[in-house]
């Protein structure tokens, strides 16, 4: 998923953790703020971007995304791109997460097992 990777070559997992708290319009999608920014990335991952955004909320988000732009395609766009970093910010967290949680599990069954 080249997309994907490309969110997250552009961000820190502590970048990501603020998309996923406070949303793009928050400002820290620093390399996607403008127009320009998030409608090139659209048109570059189109594809990647729709089917991601519609295999984990369904067609009903994009249509929502596009009356909420009152069909103006770069409002759309900018919409669509935020969805999917957001999309992306969340899966990020709660995959590193998941990895944090495994290795304090790890330690906790080695230090278990080395105390006897």
């Amino acid at each position: 998923m080249d997309a994907i990777k490309k969110i997250k070559e552009i961000y820190t997992l502590e970048e990501l953790k603020e998309i996923a708290d406070h949303g793009c319009q928050s400002g820290v999608c620093h390399e996607h703020i403008y127009y320009g920014n998030t409608v090139q990335f659209y048109d570059e991952y189109e594809t990647e971007i729709l089917d991601e955004l519609v295999l984990n909320y369904g067609y009903d988000l994009l249509n929502d995304l596009f009356k909420d732009a009152d069909a103006n395609l770069t409002c759309y766009k900018n919409s669509v791109t935020w969805a999917f970093i957001e999309l992306v910010a969340f899966d990020a967290v709660a995959e590193a997460e998941n990895e944090a949680l495994l290795e304090a599990d790890k330690i906790a069954e080695y230090m278990t097992a080395n105390i006897y």
